[in-house]
């Protein structure tokens, strides 16, 4: 079964959308994005989908122009560490990340993403929970962060680093940051206390995930809930 974002990629909306902006052709990237948008059941996510992958296209491109080159700006470590990233020069691409966040601490969330991304690819565990770790200290608010630290400190294959009271505490807040209403951070919070063994709170979070659901949630999704 193809995904929304593969439709769209075959019906050429997704790809011209992306080559629009690449190009700078303002008219017809805002049609391509029009349409795009209009094909999809969820428009606000398919447009930020949208508009973060063409800033990461953008970003690559000029990126891979900055190779073999003296930077000193942190926009252009970051950009060249989004082509390295592209490319699976995951050492160089680290290095430029790490240059950036220090240069321009405004691009510190960004680089976090991309250093988890790193961490994930490596199957590195402990690069991956220092940068959620710094990620949070870095934005205490960010609940869709602290939720995915909650997933990975409770299911990390390293078992050194499970640690399931922390993994219920960051699942807690990430419940409470975002008003118990994300049905995909409340499913973390049911896992959570099923974990820790208290069942009888999984159960009543289980419930909380099926009542938040949005109307367009297909019943394949609502049954793997």
């Amino acid at each position: 079964k193809k995904t929304m974002k593969e439709k769209l990629r075959s019906q050429g909306w997704f790809g011209k959308t992306v080559a629009n902006y690449m190009l700078k052709n303002k008219t017809e990237f805002n049609e391509s994005l029009a349409q795009a948008i209009s094909l999809h059941p969820s428009p606000k996510d398919i447009e930020k989908e949208l508009l973060e992958e063409c800033e990461k296209m953008l970003n690559q491109f000029e990126g891979k122009r900055l190779e073999n080159k003296n930077i000193e700006l942190g926009i252009e470590h970051f950009k060249r560490g989004e082509f390295r990233l592209s490319k699976h020069m995951y050492q160089d691409a680290e290095i430029d990340f790490i240059a950036a966040k220090k240069i321009d601490a405004s691009l510190s969330e960004k680089v976090f993403i991309n250093l988890l991304t790193i961490a994930f690819t490596q199957k590195n565990f402990q690069n991956q929970a220092r940068y959620y770790e710094e990620f949070i200290l870095y934005n205490p608010q960010n609940f869709i962060i602290i939720n995915d630290y909650a997933c990975f400190i409770l299911t990390v294959p390293d078992p050194k680093l499970i640690n399931l009271p922390l993994g219920l505490t960051l699942a807690q807040k990430a419940a409470d940051l975002s008003e118990n209403k994300n049905f995909a951070i409340l499913d973390t919070l049911a896992f959570a206390y099923f974990k820790n063994k208290k069942f009888q709170e999984a159960v009543l979070n289980a419930q909380k995930v099926i009542d938040n659901m949005p109307l367009s949630t297909t019943l394949e999704d609502r049954n793997l809930f």
